[in-house]
């Protein structure tokens, strides 16, 4: 008896000995976690945003990513670009401008690159393929008055940047990045020549909003 009693007791210092080790271990792997890699429930998943930049440009519209996996996400961007009448007016030099059709909205699909595991978080590389609503000036029927016809430009474009959710959800980035358009101004004989017409843009980004 005195043996069994021995081997139990033996046993029993081996067991505890093994799961206080084992309890050491798990311990020391969560001080070396970082909270969302420790619990993946905080990974924001989606993520939605505003540009606060484009309000002094006549554009209206917001941004949307999604994180199906960490560091890599998903861009989608639909927007409302209006062009100021009184830019029209002043570089057509006539007193009455026209809407001619054509659409206003915009968009891009694309992909980003992110440092952060918690979802659109941190440093970031990315591109997207865009479509963006441009428009020119002509010479109204009565030759007095101008129009303002649209019409849409398809293109690509490759951003850096940075972007950070808090741990409620609010989220602040910002980057910048080139844009390139593929278009030629539609053949138009009322066509009035107002400047340039650029096909390599600089883009700077600038985001708001909350994170999921």
């Amino acid at each position: 008896m005195a043996r069994w009693s021995g081997w139990l007791v033996s046993g029993a210092l081996v067991l505890a000995g093994l799961t206080g080790t084992s309890l050491a271990q798990a311990q020391d792997e969560d001080r070396h976690q970082t909270p969302r890699e420790s619990n993946d429930d905080t990974r924001r998943f989606v993520t939605v945003t505003v540009n606060p930049l484009g309000l002094a440009f006549e554009r209206y519209g917001g941004n949307v990513e999604v994180s199906p996996f960490p560091h890599h996400v998903l861009t989608a961007s639909l927007y409302s670009q209006s062009v100021p009448l009184w830019l029209v007016k002043a570089l057509s030099a006539r007193d009455e401008v026209h809407e001619h059709g054509g659409s206003t909205l915009g968009g891009e699909l694309g992909y980003r690159l992110y440092s952060g595991k918690g979802g659109a978080d941190g440093l970031f590389v990315g591109g997207s393929f865009v479509s963006m609503p441009l428009a020119y000036a002509r010479l109204g029927a009565d030759l007095a008055s101008a129009e303002l016809v649209r019409f849409s430009a398809p293109g690509a474009a490759f951003d850096l940047g940075v972007q950070k959710v808090t741990g409620s959800g609010f989220t602040l980035g910002g980057g910048i990045g080139v844009m390139y358009l593929a278009y030629a101004v539609p053949t138009d004989n009322r066509r009035l020549p107002l400047g340039i017409e650029p096909h390599v843009l600089p883009r700077l980004l600038l985001a708001a909003g909350w994170s999921f």
